[in-house]
Formats: structure tokens, C-alpha cells, sequence
């Protein structure tokens, strides 16, 4: 016999309230709202890592232990680096089966430098990258929130334009 009506529906509420978590981080971002992107998105000990260029190297590989260091990273980087942030969110994919829940998905990430201002507003994104985003979640006070993200490439080459100085 296969799980229970009230079993389905507490899955169906979880997965909903993951995907809001995981696409607020996102809408947060964009809007260039980075306070809350920790506090709102992740467990206080998340574990963050973004490694879209592992052809370079581990040193390419950014890293943060606790949604402060990501919060912090993102207002005293970031926020100077950035005009704009676009993120496109696909193919999401929920898996049950381990300790914690994962949402994976695609992600497809686009960015404007402040150093190529100069271009343009109109300008086509500086640096373009496509990645699979995994997440592991926790219930936290009743919200389901981000414990470990793992960012990589969703195959073969998948950034283009460059990084500022690069």
C-alpha cells in the first residue's frame, strides 16, 4: 500500500514551501536585497559552495561556512561588483530519499559589472553561467530552509563573458 492522503499532502506542503525558500533567494538577490538572503533562505550553519569553474582549479571554488559569511560576501562584494543579477530557474527535481530533502535545479544565471557600465544599460549580460543547483533542506520553526547548496556546471562549457579583470 502506498503512502497515506495526509503523507502526500505533507509532502506537497514541504515541496512548496522548499521552492518558495529556493526561488526568494533568488528574487532576493536579483533585487539586490542581500540582508535577507540569509536569514530568510538558509539554516544559521549552511554550508555554500559555488563551483562553476572547476577547470580552474579548487581555488575557483567560492565557499562559505554560515549564512553570515554568504550574507556578508554578498553586501561587501557583491553589492560593489553588480549592476544587475537575472536568475532563470528550471527543471526542478525533488529526491526523498536520503536524510534531509534536495531540490536540484537548473539555474540559469546572468550578470552585469559595474566595470562594464560603460557599455551601455542595454547591453547584453557581462557573464552568463548555467548550473545545477542542489540543495539540501532542513526544517527550521516551521520554515524549510537551505543547510548545504552545491552549485556546479549542468555540463560542458556553461559560462560565458568574463569576469571583471579576468
Amino acid at each position: 500500500m502506498g503512502p497515506s492522503n495526509d503523507d502526500v499532502l505533507r509532502q506537497m506542503i514541504a515541496e512548496r514551501a522548499m521552492h518558495d525558500s529556493f526561488c526568494r533567494m533568488f528574487r532576493l538577490v536579483d533585487g539586490r536585497d542581500y540582508e535577507r538572503v540569509g536569514p530568510e533562505c538558509f539554516v544559521e550553519e549552511a554550508l555554500i559552495e559555488y563551483d562553476l569553474t572547476p577547470d580552474r582549479g579548487p581555488d575557483s571554488v567560492m565557499r562559505f561556512e554560515g549564512r553570515d559569511a554568504l550574507t556578508r560576501y554578498l553586501i561587501e562584494v557583491t553589492q560593489h561588483q553588480m549592476q544587475h543579477h537575472a536568475h532563470v530557474i528550471g527543471q526542478v527535481v525533488y529526491d526523498w530519499n536520503g536524510p534531509r530533502p534536495i531540490l536540484s535545479a537548473h539555474v540559469l544565471a546572468l550578470h552585469w559589472f559595474r566595470a562594464a557600465a560603460e557599455k551601455g544599460a542595454g547591453r547584453p549580460a557581462d557573464w552568463i553561467a548555467l548550473g545545477t543547483v542542489t540543495d539540501h533542506f532542513e526544517e527550521r520553526d516551521g520554515r524549510w530552509l537551505i543547510a548545504r547548496r552545491l552549485v556546479r556546471p549542468a555540463g560542458g562549457p556553461v559560462v560565458a563573458g568574463s569576469l571583471p579583470g579576468a
